[in-house]
């Protein structure tokens, strides 16, 4: 008998189950807030924002439009997806560990809910 390798698959199925059984239960607490959203009626309501001319509302220079970020995508990327200059500084899209453009829309939809 190879104890060691026995203990190695040991601790893979170890490490496997708990990982599953980990995401199973974010399934379950999801399927679990969405009966009772359901039951509830409740719906997210979106707020009326009225919103004032600011610099940001301005047409970007041409020389700002072809920023490149440390993590390789431009100012330009992050506006085709909806993200105007105050988002990306704020959130940090200019910096390298930023997501890219089509994941940061996500991101920004996940924090906000």
């Amino acid at each position: 008998m190879n104890i060691p390798a026995i203990i190695e698959i040991g601790i893979t199925m170890d490490i496997t189950i708990f990982i599953l059984s980990s995401m199973a239960l974010i399934v379950l607490i999801w399927i679990r807030q969405a009966k009772q959203e359901s039951k509830t009626g409740r719906v997210h309501k979106t707020k009326l924002v009225h919103v004032r001319a600011t610099y940001f509302s301005h047409p970007i220079p041409q020389n700002a439009k072809k920023d490149i970020f440390p993590n390789g995508y431009s100012r330009q990327d992050y506006h085709a997806y909806g993200a105007d200059d105050t988002a990306i500084d704020y959130f940090g899209l200019d910096q390298l560990s930023a997501p890219e453009p089509g994941v940061a829309g996500i991101v920004l939809m996940k924090f906000f809910k």
